[in-house]
């Protein structure tokens, strides 16, 4: 039985594997490293061979090398496909909630409550829809919520106050500091000192964009936020 003299360190093992990427090569017949035969261990025959590597030729080692570096790649390429997968679902997660989070527009004067809307959400549709045939009148909605027509921030506060989100009306400058800062899950108020509008549930609700002077009407175009305030109710 051969004996075996040494242990190689892994970074020894790598340096022996040199002959690979074009230095010399070792041998592989465990006849010794270095010029000159190698030392037999105390209390060994003298001529016993040596193998520094235990029993393994050179071929083995730089074979063992590649395979390990190929199941390292193998390893990585799944990894990243496995977090590829992980973010396209949570992409399509992301899309279906938002789809069951948006109203269905019916027609500028009504929108369907989503099924999955919070019961503040299908107030303020359901007050907003009370009031969407009304026509546009500069001051409605303040001196009282009932009103024959409402001005723009007249609706966005009627529909807030039939969410039970706010006790008496607001102007557009009352509504540029309403609530909380940045966009809300379900309501968005745009408010500036000139005017205000909501998107609720995923569409506009505003007095313009119809024609002017038209009043408070459902929109499907998205928002245009630049120069406005961006509030929601503190929750939604």
């Amino acid at each position: 039985m051969m004996l075996r003299s040494c242990v190689v360190s892994t970074a020894a093992a790598i340096l022996l594997l040199a002959g690979a990427d074009g230095s010399p090569a070792l041998t592989a017949d465990c006849s010794g490293v270095g010029p000159g035969p190698p030392a037999a261990p105390y209390g060994a025959q003298v001529g016993t061979p040596i193998c520094p590597f235990g029993g393994s030729s050179i071929e083995e080692m730089v074979s063992e090398f590649h395979r390990v570096k190929a199941a390292e790649r193998r390893l990585h390429r799944l990894k990243r496909e496995r977090e590829r997968r992980k973010h396209a679902a949570e992409q399509r997660a992301e899309r279906r909630a938002a789809a069951e989070r948006r109203a269905k527009y019916v027609s500028s004067s009504e929108a369907d409550v989503p099924r999955v809307a919070p019961p503040a959400v299908k107030d303020a549709i359901e007050a907003a829809n009370a009031i969407a045939t009304t026509p546009y009148i500069w001051g409605g909605g303040h001196g009282s919520f009932a009103s024959p027509g409402y001005d723009c921030s007249g609706a966005v506060s009627y529909a807030l106050h039939g969410a039970h989100l706010l006790a008496a009306p607001l102007t557009s400058g009352g509504l540029a500091a309403y609530g909380d800062a940045g966009p809300g899950r379900w309501i968005t108020i745009y408010a500036n000192s000139e005017h205000a509008y909501a998107v609720i549930a995923g569409l506009r609700w505003d007095t313009v964009g119809l024609g002017d002077g038209v009043g408070p009407r459902w929109h499907e175009e998205p928002p245009y936020p630049g120069g406005f305030a961006v509030r929601h109710p503190p929750g939604y």
